[in-house]
Formats: C-alpha cells, structure tokens, sequence
C-alpha cells in the first residue's frame, strides 16, 4: 500500500471515531498536552485550511515559535468549526498530499494521523486495529532520524526496539531492548507516557528515565 492511501484510510478512520462522538466526548481531554478531543481534530484540518502566507503571519506573531503558532492555530480552528465541518474536510481531503515544511515525506502526515489519532481514542477508551504495514512505516520514520519534532533527541541511543508480534524491529541492534505492541511503542516514542507501562525488556527503565525523569 502506497504511504497516501495509508495517510487517507487513517485520516477516514478518525472521521469515523469521530462521527459516532456525542459533545461529552468531543470535549475529552486529549493525551496531546492541553488540547481536547476537538482540538486535536481540529489540528488534523490545519494543513487543509491555513495558507502559507497565515502560517508566515503567524510565525511572525510568535516569533518563530512554531509550536505556539500550531496550538494557536488548532484552537481557532476548533471554536470555529462545526463536528459536521471538521468531519467532512478529513473525509474531502483524505487524499491531500499535504506536508509539513521540514523535508519529512508524507512520512510525517501518516505518523500525526496515526499518533493524534490515539491521543484521541486511548482517553476514550476506543481501539483502532492499525494494518501492519502502516505502524511499520510509522516506527520507520520514528527511529531512523528523519523525525524532528516528534522524537526527543537522544532518546533511542543505546536502545533496541522490538514488536512483540515479530512484525518490526528497529534498525539498531545491540542495546537495550524494548518491547511492546507497534502503537504502545509508537505512543511512548512520542513521549506520550501512558503507554510506558505497556512496554516490557531491560530498555525500559532507561526509556522512562528519559522521558519523564523517573
């Protein structure tokens, strides 16, 4: 399967999540930092929706600080737009080649459709059964250094990751290993901590040390 038709059956899939969502669960609190459930659907669209003269403004206006003008973004978006309107435009543009201005591919979309994804589900309480080719290219692009902005510097030196199902493994061998299903190793690569607890092998300690300090 072609990385754009993993990027459009990920981006429906959210729609579908989405849609079945009453306002108490569009309000859930997101595991992306502060941003509810409609919020980070809203980040989803951005892309779709801010030119690249709004996004120059907007570095502007927060002195290159990208991370304040995305937040930025993805709140206006959100108290904007309708749940109707934030499901039809990732249903339209489920195919939209859109990537961000770091050189990353269309690596880069799949990985925050897959990773936005769970910050949404996991709070909810819902699963999604990801095809292995996709977390495959996820995890790809998590651990070979193309991934800035995603994975916390230095966080993978010394360390082995490894699928429990057999379908992945990282590139480095030798270190430490760590253990887990594709997502639970997705989600701690990006810093998203609850899935630590899911992880097993000798790596892990090391893993939550530098993550999270403990």
């Amino acid at each position: 399967m072609a990385l754009i038709d993993m990027i459009a059956a990920e981006r429906v899939a959210v729609a579908d999540m989405l849609e079945s969502l009453d306002d108490t669960g569009w309000a859930t609190p997101s595991l992306c930092g502060e941003w509810t459930v409609r919020e980070v659907a809203a980040h989803l669209i951005q892309g779709f929706e801010i030119t690249m003269l709004g996004f120059a403004k907007a570095m502007i206006r927060f002195r290159g600080n990208f991370d304040r003008a995305n937040a930025d973004f993805a709140k206006r978006i959100a108290a904007a737009q309708s749940n109707e309107y934030i499901i039809a435009t990732l249903r339209e543009n489920r195919y939209h080649p859109f990537t961000p201005p770091t050189g990353a591919g269309l690596r880069a979309p799949l990985t925050d459709v897959v990773v936005h994804g769970q910050d949404m589900r996991r709070p909810l309480g819902l699963a999604r059964d990801f095809e292995s080719a996709t977390v495959g290219e996820v995890l790809n692009f998590l651990t070979t250094g193309k991934s800035r902005g995603f994975v916390k510097k230095g966080l993978l030196d010394g360390l082995s990751l490894r699928a429990l199902d057999g379908s992945w493994e990282s590139e480095a061998t030798g270190g430490a290993l760590v253990s887990g299903t594709p997502e639970a190793l997705i989600m701690s690569l990006v810093g998203r901590t609850v899935a630590l607890g899911e992880l097993s092998g000798p790596g892990v300690g090391e893993l939550r040390q530098r993550l999270v300090g403990a």
